[in-house]
């Protein structure tokens, strides 16, 4: 683990962020800082809060305030090996380019934020998990970076109280592939729990489900030694273990994320893999007690990437990058009923939603039309309605990458 310069400044952050967390401690006979959570939301993630030292009370990131505040947008910029990230006022339905931009020093493929906004961490392809104090859209400062081992990465999800982070690595070899578990202070600093990793060959993208377990995407079947099992149900831990594998796809299956619906009852898996027969599909799964199986499919796609399940989990978006377009299934009957698509959202990719309050159900897509953009979706009782797009600017280092929205 290393730190970022400037100790005098990072002394005082840390200070503000430590009695942040001791505001939301536990009330004395409330256990020991137990929380199940959402990683993104979704019926995802458990976490514990636990102490910092002997004496000390447990703290957490865990008040998330105003349902109706303004928030601050992250989005990256790591085209051509960027390494900034970037932020922006969302104000209802309105986003403004007023923010700042900081050099995080990767290549972020992924933003998530603790549930109260007061921290965020971004996640580089190369395993580098930067921590940044978040005081104002225009007031970012990196605490603290942790490098993980080497391989290509693309997912991280938090608990709900946000000490606890599971990064997502892909590689060939189970030593370098697999669920790290990262353990987040109430200072933002960083700290691998080494005895904690779960390995597994090219693990994607993994889905919580709540009560401390989680889909897994992963394994492989196009290389000896091969492993048909492409699916597992993991407990969180610590330590990650697998609970149950499943064969689910009959080749190969590659997604950017996939998504556990609000109840975690069901999750939703993209495929867009270059080696599989079902490339340009989305399938629904069904979660229940130990097994993980199929519902239904939809086809004729042509890239599907990343899913997101709306607050009520009657919805699901998926985003399609090739195509330019948010495709929209219901889903209130188990089944993929295609409920129409936004089209005109270039390169869509990544997506983030807020989840609370009058806007809850408002999708942001990072997007590249002419110029980098992003796009704004509202999640309805008539299905989805396209707000527009703000643009970011008409250089490769205005090109979005993933996007995040704090709680």
């Amino acid at each position: 683990m290393s730190r970022a310069p400037g100790a005098v400044v990072l002394s005082l952050i840390a200070v503000v962020l430590a009695v942040a967390c001791l505001d939301d401690q536990l009330l004395p006979g409330e256990g020991e800082g137990e929380g199940e959570g959402e990683g993104e939301g979704e019926g995802e993630g458990e976490g514990e809060g636990e102490g910092e030292g002997e004496g000390e009370q447990p703290c957490a990131f865990s008040s998330a305030g105003n349902a109706d505040k303004d928030r601050v947008v992250v989005v990256s910029h790591a085209t051509n090996g960027g390494t900034t990230v970037r932020t922006l006022t969302l104000s209802g339905t309105t986003l403004t380019d007023d923010g700042t931009r900081l050099d995080v020093g990767t290549d972020v493929r992924r933003i998530e934020f603790v549930p109260d906004g007061s921290l965020l961490l971004a996640l580089g392809e190369d395993g580098l998990l930067v921590s940044v104090a978040v005081a104002a859209v225009d007031d970012l400062t990196v605490i603290d970076t942790l490098a993980l081992p080497a391989a290509g990465y693309g997912d991280l999800r938090l608990a709900d109280d946000g000490r606890r982070a599971w990064v997502v690595g892909s590689n060939v070899t189970e030593d370098t592939s697999g669920v790290y578990l990262v353990e987040v202070a109430c200072d933002g600093t960083l700290t691998q729990e080494t005895t904690a990793t779960y390995g597994l060959r090219l693990s994607a993208s993994m889905a919580p489900l709540g009560g401390g377990r989680a889909v897994l995407l992963g394994g492989q079947a196009v290389f000896d030694p091969v492993d048909n099992d492409d699916t597992r149900l993991i407990d969180l831990g610590p330590p990650v273990s697998e609970v149950a594998a499943f064969d689910l796809w009959s080749d190969a299956v590659g997604a950017t994320r996939i998504a556990a619906s609000p109840d975690g009852t069901r999750v939703a898996v993209p495929n867009n893999s270059m080696f599989s027969t079902l490339a340009g599909s989305v399938r629904l799964f069904s979660v229940a007690g130990d097994v993980v199986a199929e519902l239904d499919a939809a086809t004729g796609l042509q890239t599907p990437s990343e899913v997101v399940f709306s607050p009520d989990g009657a919805l699901l978006l998926v985003s399609d990058w090739e195509a330019d377009a948010v495709h929209v299934f219901d889903v209130s009957g188990d089944t993929l009923a295609p409920a129409g698509q936004v089209t005109g959202v270039g390169l869509a990719e990544h997506l983030a939603m807020v989840r609370r309050g009058v806007t809850s159900g408002l999708v942001l897509a990072a997007a590249t039309n002419a110029v980098g953009n992003v796009q704004l979706l509202q999640i309805g009782a008539g299905g989805v309605t396209d707000l527009g797009q703000l643009d970011l600017g008409d250089g490769i280092e205005d090109i979005p990458w993933t996007i995040a929205v704090q709680p």
